[in-house]
């Protein structure tokens, strides 16, 4: 099948199905309800930006979330053997997919921080935190991606991933030697890439965002792999 044919029918499946839609509609609403609340509970803060992207941390999860169950969830219901029986070569798939993520991410991520960037009301909101946070995004959802399609279990994908996430930033905390942590918050997807929308104490902000496409470019070529491996023929 050729490839345009192969975007075609993965973006009648994302249209035609209510998760996807649903998970992106999710994600601007719980976003824009934290940033508000964090609004109206946080006086003086040392870096305002950050903290008006707060919202993000949850946006992130459901995206995630949404990203696994594109893949994983064809698996749990068979859907994905049509899918591969029509197309021999597998990893157009895949790519179809990502493709397809990418956009509807890229719309939700701009409608988010536009929402955040209106509720935090100061003028002259900095550019790199806001453009950053949408790349940011973007790439959290192809490294979900990749995960499903190496691990092809909802719940283990999921799990691997809000774990990356969330866990191993709440550990940083715990690690008794301070050349292991910072090598943590340096190279952790999460902890890395959101020090783009940090405006008080950060060097090379892009580098962090490096890190994180790192992540979601390995899990992609992973999945493919896994993909063509197990699921060939």
């Amino acid at each position: 099948m050729p490839i345009p044919a192969v975007v075609r029918a993965e973006w009648t499946k994302a249209r035609t199905t209510p998760d996807l839609p649903l998970a992106m509609a999710l994600t601007v609403v719980a976003t824009l309800t934290v940033a508000a609340l964090v609004k109206a509970t946080t006086a003086d803060t040392p870096d305002p930006v950050r903290v008006g992207l707060l919202g993000l941390q949850l946006g992130q999860a459901i995206i995630a979330v949404a990203a696994v169950q594109l893949v994983a969830g064809e698996y749990g219901t068979g859907l994905i053997r049509s899918s591969l029986l029509a197309v021999p070569r597998r990893w157009p798939v895949l790519a179809a997919k990502a493709l397809i993520l990418t956009a509807a991410t890229t719309a939700t991520a701009v409608v988010s921080v536009a929402g955040c960037v209106l509720l935090d009301g100061r003028p002259g909101f900095p550019v790199r935190p806001a453009v950053g946070s949408v790349v940011y995004l973007g790439l959290v959802a192809l490294l979900a991606l990749g995960a499903a399609a190496t691990l092809r279990s909802a719940t283990a994908s999921a799990g691997v991933v809000l774990g990356l996430l969330f866990l191993v930033p709440s550990m940083l905390r715990w690690l008794p030697d301070p050349d292991w942590a910072d090598f943590v918050y340096r190279a952790g997807p999460a902890t890395a890439g959101t020090r783009i929308q940090s405006t008080v104490d950060v060097d090379t902000p892009w580098r962090g965002l490096a890190v994180t496409a790192a992540w979601a470019v390995g899990a992609l070529l992973l999945g493919a792999l896994t993909l063509q491996r197990r699921d060939h023929g």
